[in-house]
């Protein structure tokens, strides 16, 4: 790379930071119908296998019913999710007796002072405002969730005419065939990760709800779905996933049975699908570093919040694929692979 195009990577990289940052409001909408489409059509590829008198479905009919079946699930889903958001504002004030039981609990031990520690953690206060940070970050997906279905159904109505305006864009052979090349490797890619994290993390966050609704833990349902949406976010999300129903059955039972069975059990689960399905039925196929992964994750947590931890990787992996295909970018996709192996064009 010549030492003298540096500073204008850096000056570039500040720019892009700067907008995507101040342009919050407008492009995190727009990533989340994206990654949306991504599930839409995978869904349109498993229903274009259904066949009605031996003929397939026709292609606007598929994508009519992909759209619908995945925005009708998801206002469900969001209608379900606002009640208990709710709910559990309105609760969480109620365990605070538990709260004070507890500090107490662990004041009485004499030979450890954990007073100041107890007081720190287990206050209801300070419980309150870290679960309002994951509320937050849902209630703002539902205030944008209008100008997220807008930005899909233009994003829906686009795609079928997609190909023709890059093949007019791109009259060069060579060019479109490099172009069409970095799409159908990003389409694939995305399909595959977000298609399979879809299975694995729903498989987590069904298995969780059963442990949950056995032991009667307060709004199950909700941190089933944290558990399923938490999963996307690489390494920390798992962990962070099974903490919150272990503090909720904590403060709800004001005893340290219930949530040491919370952290066993949904752990357990974490840790099976976590580190023996997952990588069964995703391998190395995704080809990026752990370190980056971190880097990633840190990055757009910090740009755009929980929501960015989530779209990290799909972002990182989009990255990877369109630089692997250009010489002079070429050495950025080398270093954020996993083994250095980029695609190659063909």
């Amino acid at each position: 790379m010549n030492n003298s195009k540096i500073p204008y990577i850096l000056i570039t990289f500040i720019a892009i930071v700067f907008i995507l940052f101040i342009g919050k409001n407008l492009i995190l909408p727009l990533a989340i119908a994206v990654m949306i489409s991504y599930v839409i059509n995978e869904l349109k590829i498993q229903l274009s296998k259904i066949t009605f008198k031996k003929k397939k479905l026709p292609n606007w009919l598929l994508t009519f019913s992909s759209f619908g079946i995945i925005v009708l699930l998801l206002i469900l889903l969001g209608n379900v999710l606002y009640s208990n958001i709710l709910s559990i504002t309105e609760v969480i004030p109620t365990y605070q007796k538990n709260i004070n039981l507890l500090v107490s609990k662990f004041i009485s031990f004499e030979k450890i002072d954990l007073t100041l520690i107890t007081k720190e953690w287990l206050n209801g206060d300070k419980i309150a405002t870290i679960i309002s940070t994951i509320l937050d970050s849902l209630t703002s997906i539902f205030s944008n969730s209008m100008l997220i279905l807008l930005y899909l159904v233009f994003i829906m109505l686009e795609s079928s005419m997609f190909s023709k305006k890059i093949k007019l864009i791109y009259t060069n052979k060579e060019s479109y065939k490099r172009v069409s090349f970095i799409l159908k490797n990003i389409n694939n890619s995305m399909s595959k990760y977000i298609s399979l994290k879809t299975i694995t993390s729903l498989t987590t966050g069904f298995m969780s709800y059963v442990v949950l609704m056995m032991l009667d833990i307060d709004f199950a349902f909700f941190w089933a779905f944290l558990i399923f949406a938490l999963n996307f976010i690489p390494t920390i999300g798992s962990l962070i996933a099974t903490l919150f129903p272990a503090i909720i059955a904590l403060l709800q039972f004001g005893t340290f049975l219930y949530p040491s069975i919370v952290l066993l059990a949904i752990g357990s689960i974490q840790f099976l699908i976590g580190n023996v399905l997952e990588p069964k039925i995703m391998g190395n196929s995704l080809n990026v570093s752990p370190l980056v992964v971190l880097i990633s994750l840190a990055f757009w947590g910090a740009i755009w919040g929980i929501t960015g931890m989530v779209l990290s990787v799909p972002i990182t992996i989009m990255i990877i694929i369109t630089f692997s295909q250009f010489e002079s970018t070429k050495w950025m996709a080398i270093l954020l692979s996993e083994n250095g192996d980029i695609l190659k064009n063909n």
